[in-house]
C-alpha cells in the first residue's frame, strides 16, 4: 500500500476494499467512485474531503431520499464542521453559503436555487450521479455550471445502460468526454443512431471502456462478498375478463397508432395501470393483485418486515388501503414523503415484526431498507437504474441471509415484458417502448 496511506488514521473502520477506494480518492483531484450499492461509497467520499487541505466549503448534491444517509454517514465519521441542508423547494430564505461546512442538496433544489452555482466550492460532489446524463433537463444544466476546485461523482450503478450515459458525468468531472466538452458533439462524433438508441461507433466503445476503468474506482458486491443470494420468483396472475378486455384495447390502439415518443409513454403507461387493476385515470377498478398480495401475505410469508414496491401513486395508496384493512402496519413512502417523514419511516422500520413499507419504486435511491429480506413488486418502472437500486436497499455488508424478491405480474401483459427487459438490462425505456410496438402490430398486424 501507498505510504500515504500506511499507519493513518484515515483508513481505521474501513473494510478493505473501502480501504482501496480511500486509496485511489487519495491520488485523485477530483474522483469518481462507481461503487455498487451498500459498497459503502460515501464514508469513502466523506474521508477523502476530510483529508484534504483548504477544504472549508463542500457541496454535496444528491437525490432526496438519500439525505438522510449522508446526514448518518457524517454523524458517524464525525464531521467536524456543520451541516447544512438546503431544502430550496420550500425555503423561504437560502441561507448563507459563505459558512465553514458541507451543504447538502437534491438535485431538485440545486435547479430552483441559482445561488449555488453562482457561489465557487472547495469540493462538489454529485451522489448518484447518472441522474445528469439526460441533457436536456435543467438538473443537468445546473450541475454542469457549478464551480468547484475539486469534484467527485458516486454512482451506485457501475455499468449503465447506455455508454453514452457516461458523457455528462466526466464532462462535470473533468470538464471533457474523450475530447469533447459537449454531450450533443460527443454524441453526434462517436455514435450512430439506431432506433431510439445511439450506439457507439467502431472503437469508440473500447475507448470508453478504458477511460472508465483507468479514471475511476469501480467495485461489485460480489466481488468483496457482501450480501446474501438474491432468489427471483414470479407470480403470474390472470386477468379478469372485462380487464383483459380494456387490456387488449388499449394494446391494440398502441400497437397500430403512430405515435411520437410522449405519447408512446402515456400509452404504454394506460397499459400498465389497466395491469395493476386501475383505469388510465388511476382508478381502482380490478383487485385481482391486490388480493394476490394479501393472499401471499396471509397464507405463505411468516410474519416479518417486508417491503411492497409499486410504480404509481394510486397503486401505492390502495395497497396501504387494503393491507391496513387487513390489520397489517402499512406506510406509504412516494415523492410527495416529507423529509422528515422520510427519516422516521426508515429509522422505524423493522422494530415491529409485521412492519410493511409500500415505497415508489422511483424514490428508493439511497434509503436502508436492510431490515427486510423479503421485497414484493407490486409494479416496475424504468430505468433499469430503479429496479437495481430498490433491490439493493435489502442488502447489508454484515448481512448474510438472502433476500426473497417476488414479482406480480398479470399474465400476457406489459407487466412480462417490463420485468424481462429491466433484469436483461438489454435496452432503455425508449428502445423497449419501440421494440414493444414492433411486437405488437405482428401481433395484431390483420387488424390493421
Amino acid at each position: 500500500m501507498n505510504s500515504l496511506m500506511q499507519g493513518s488514521t484515515v483508513q481505521q473502520g474501513l473494510m478493505p476494499h473501502q480501504v482501496r477506494a480511500l486509496e485511489y480518492c487519495m491520488h485523485s483531484e477530483n474522483p469518481a467512485l462507481f461503487m455498487e450499492m451498500r459498497c459503502g461509497k460515501t464514508r469513502v467520499i466523506i474521508r477523502w474531503i476530510r483529508s484534504l487541505a483548504n477544504a472549508p466549503r463542500i457541496l454535496v448534491v444528491c437525490p432526496l431520499t438519500t439525505i438522510p444517509s449522508w446526514e448518518t454517514e457524517l454523524s458517524i465519521e464525525r464531521y467536524p464542521d456543520p451541516v447544512f441542508i438546503l431544502d430550496a423547494p420550500t425555503r423561504k430564505k437560502m441561507p448563507c453559503l459563505s459558512a465553514r461546512g458541507i451543504y447538502i442538496v437534491n438535485y431538485e433544489g440545486l435547479r430552483l436555487s441559482p445561488e449555488i452555482m453562482s457561489s465557487s466550492w472547495d469540493v462538489a460532489v454529485l451522489d448518484e450521479s447518472a441522474r445528469i446524463r439526460n441533457p436536456k433537463p435543467r438538473v443537468t444544466k445546473s450541475a454542469l455550471m457549478i464551480k468547484a476546485n475539486h469534484r467527485a461523482i458516486l454512482s451506485g450503478c457501475p455499468r449503465p445502460e447506455q455508454d453514452m450515459d457516461f458523457c455528462n458525468q466526466f464532462i462535470f468531472l473533468d470538464g471533457a468526454f474523450l475530447g469533447y466538452r459537449n454531450w450533443w458533439v460527443a454524441r453526434d462524433k462517436m455514435f450512430i443512431p439506431l432506433g431510439y438508441e445511439w450506439i457507439a461507433k467502431k472503437g469508440t466503445q473500447n475507448r470508453i471502456k478504458e477511460l472508465v476503468q483507468g479514471r475511476s474506482f469501480i467495485i461489485r458486491r460480489h466481488e468483496v462478498n457482501i450480501g446474501g443470494t438474491k432468489v427471483r420468483q414470479r407470480r403470474y396472475i390472470p386477468l379478469r375478463p372485462d380487464q383483459k378486455s380494456a387490456y387488449v384495447k388499449l394494446e391494440k390502439e398502441y400497437a397500430l397508432g403512430k405515435w411520437e415518443t410522449k405519447f408512446a409513454t402515456t400509452r404504454t403507461m394506460w397499459m400498465a395501470r389497466v395491469a395493476g387493476g386501475f383505469t388510465p385515470d388511476g382508478e381502482l377498478k380490478w383487485n385481482t393483485k391486490i388480493k394476490e398480495l394479501l393472499s401471499i401475505l396471509d397464507n405463505e410469508l411468516e410474519p416479518q418486515p417486508i417491503v411492497v414496491f409499486a410504480r404509481f401513486t394510486a397503486e401505492i395508496r390502495e395497497v396501504v388501503r387494503a393491507l391496513r384493512s387487513a390489520g397489517y402496519p402499512a406506510h406509504p413512502l412516494t415523492g410527495a414523503t416529507s423529509l422528515g417523514e422520510r427519516r422516521t419511516l426508515i429509522n422505524d422500520f423493522g422494530k415491529r415484526v409485521r412492519d410493511i413499507l409500500v415505497v415508489q419504486c422511483a424514490v428508493a435511491i439511497g434509503i436502508d431498507l436492510s431490515a427486510a429480506s423479503t421485497l414484493i413488486y407490486y409494479s416496475n418502472t424504468h430505468p433499469h437504474e430503479h429496479r437495481a437500486q430498490s433491490e439493493d436497499r435489502a442488502i447489508h455488508p454484515k448481512k448474510k441471509e438472502g433476500v426473497l424478491i417476488l414479482d406480480l405480474l398479470m399474465k400476457d401483459t406489459i407487466d412480462v415484458d417490463n420485468l424481462d427487459n429491466l433484469l436483461d438490462k438489454r435496452m432503455s425505456a425508449q428502445f423497449f417502448l419501440m421494440r414493444l410496438q414492433a411486437q405488437l402490430r405482428k401481433k395484431y398486424g390483420s387488424a390493421s
